[in-house]
């Protein structure tokens, strides 16, 4: 194993460890969804994009991340949000700026932040289960294309890790969900 391929792999190692610790407490959707895009637009350096899907598929829930960790969060219609594309690529995919329709650029939330290019990692992960994540995605914007993280098997590695928080989150809110709903029908009983 040659000393580049030792570093990186200790890069992607440090960035799993510090995504579990973080990720560890939390249980809320939206709570990975920050932390995600906050630790690996640090890690990268580049600005990154996590949006995640309402349940009905009509808009999305949108954190903006900086390089330098700061964050915002806001909403985005699926018309203003354009991850259609990405999203049904099913694997980590690369989208050059100017080869889209000019029509999508000037109504596009997603394509007035990149100067070139858009690396798209649609979530839930590809797997034999049934994710009640709905569907999301995770974009680096402009991204160091010798960066470690950026790799297909690194990209699949962190879709399957945000996926196991993610589905974590999920499935806690159905559980909540139901303790309030069995909590109302034993007081009615």
């Amino acid at each position: 194993m040659s000393e580049t391929t030792t570093v990186a792999s200790n890069q992607i190692h440090n960035l799993w460890q510090k995504l579990a610790e973080e990720l560890l407490n939390i249980f809320d959707a939206h709570g990975v969804c920050a932390v995600v895009a906050n630790e690996t637009a640090v890690f990268t350096q580049t600005t990154t994009v996590f949006g995640v899907s309402d349940p009905q598929n009509n808009y999305f829930d949108v954190w903006v991340c900086d390089k330098n960790g700061r964050i915002q969060q806001t909403r985005w219609t699926k018309e203003e949000a354009t991850f259609g594309t990405l999203l049904a690529a099913g694997k980590p995919t690369t989208k050059e700026k100017f080869n889209r329709p000019p029509a999508e650029l000037i109504r596009s939330e997603l394509w007035q932040l990149p100067r070139e290019r858009i690396l798209g990692v649609p979530l839930p992960a590809p797997g034999r289960y049934a994710p009640v994540t709905p569907p999301s995605i995770l974009c680096f914007i402009d991204p160091d294309e010798a960066h470690p993280l950026t790799t297909p098997e690194n990209l699949a590695a962190l879709a399957t890790h945000v996926t196991l928080a993610l589905d974590r989150a999920y499935l806690r809110q159905t559980v909540d969900r139901q303790d309030i709903e069995f909590g109302g029908v034993s007081e009615i009983s």
